[in-house]
């Protein structure tokens, strides 16, 4: 789908002309979903054939000036000691960050004059940030604007990280992804771009669990109050699958306490050998601190978070709503710790639904 101004509207190429070639294409994603790539490909090249360089990316400031360095080399070398570190490395997670690692690699033998913008708070302040500052001051670059925007990015992350990415950091998150991405824009001529960041960010309709993590306004409603007819964003989301719209499943008592919940998504496992025919997901809101220590009760099927876990936010807690073939409805709670939503078998928790 694909909404202009907040308006849905078929796209096509014509667009750009028409709007003097200044738009902003926004495409909103599941990570590291293999279709989802394929067609930011397919749209980054006809952008670029059409004279487009400039490419905005969730991810950090420093994160995209190494990218642009790389651009620039004549092996894979620092590309590839960018998944040395984090999440998404060849060692923990190497289908991800193969993907990825395939997906730079496409952009830089089709689009070579390509220019990366990142403009995510920076999550590895301590680390990877940390370091990239260390080697601009050993260069001399402490008073440059390379530095600066490297220095703040990791302030943002630190700031978003000191809330355990509750519903405070992720609308801080917004906010910074928003303000950072104005700041690369507005550096350039009015021109084409395109930007690739996740479907929360990006969608045209902001569904209640959007709300709950980004605030009323995602970064893309944000922008378009800013930029208006110049936006245009594609949402490749593939977070809701299911041939039908779950029921709203409102408030949940669980251990004594009442939680406001929000839909998540769905999952349509008909074609599955599982015992469950849907899946639907609910989010309970501020509720981390409450299910911290609460201990395991078994494991969810592995089937589960390996289709569905691009859905869910760190540091939060889920019930899992599994309706059987039979029309059974059974319920289970989870945590998405750091880490524990790539895990490939999550752990259910030990609780009691009043």
């Amino acid at each position: 789908m694909i909404f202009l101004c907040g308006i849905f509207v078929s796209g096509s190429s014509e667009t750009v002309q028409e709007n003097g070639g200044d738009l902003i294409y926004l495409y909103g994603e599941n990570h590291y979903h293999p279709g989802c790539m394929e067609k930011e490909l397919s749209a980054w090249e006809e952008l670029y054939e059409g004279g487009a360089r400039h490419l905005f990316i969730e991810y950090s400031y420093a994160f995209g000036q190494m990218l642009n360095a790389w651009m620039q080399a004549d092996d894979d070398e620092m590309l590839r000691w960018l998944w040395s570190d984090g999440e998404d490395d060849l060692e923990s997670s190497p289908v991800e960050a193969l993907l990825l690692f395939d997906f730079f690699k496409a952009v830089k033998q089709h689009c070579p004059e390509t220019v990366f913008h990142g403009t995510d708070i920076e999550h590895d302040y301590e680390t990877s940030g940390a370091e990239y500052l260390a080697e601009l001051e050993a260069a001399g670059k402490r008073d440059t604007e390379e530095y600066a925007r490297t220095a703040l990015t990791c302030e943002q992350g630190r700031q978003a990280h000191m809330n355990g990415e509750t519903d405070e950091g992720y609308r801080y998150r917004e906010a910074s992804l928003t303000e950072n991405f104005i700041y690369e824009l507005e550096r350039l001529e009015p021109q084409t771009v395109m930007g690739i960041y996740g479907f929360t960010h990006v969608e045209g309709s902001i569904t209640e669990h959007q709300k709950s993590l980004t605030g009323d306004a995602n970064m893309a409603a944000r922008l378009a109050e800013r930029y208006g007819s110049r936006m245009v964003c594609t949402c490749l989301s593939l977070a809701v699958n299911a041939s039908r719209t779950a029921d709203p499943v409102g408030p949940l008592t669980v251990n004594g306490k009442t939680y406001e919940t929000f839909f998540v998504g769905e999952h349509d496992y008909s074609m599955w050998a599982i015992p469950y025919r849907f899946v639907s997901y609910w989010r309970l809101k501020d509720s981390w601190a409450d299910f911290e220590g609460i201990p395991a009760a078994g494991t969810l099927n592995p089937l589960l978070p390996a289709c569905d876990r691009k859905l869910f936010g760190i540091n939060s807690v889920y019930c899992a709503e599994c309706t059987a073939w039979n029309g059974r409805v059974e319920r289970y709670y989870f945590r998405t710790g750091s880490g524990e939503m790539y895990r490939y078998v999550i752990p259910y928790l030990d609780v009691k639904e009043e």
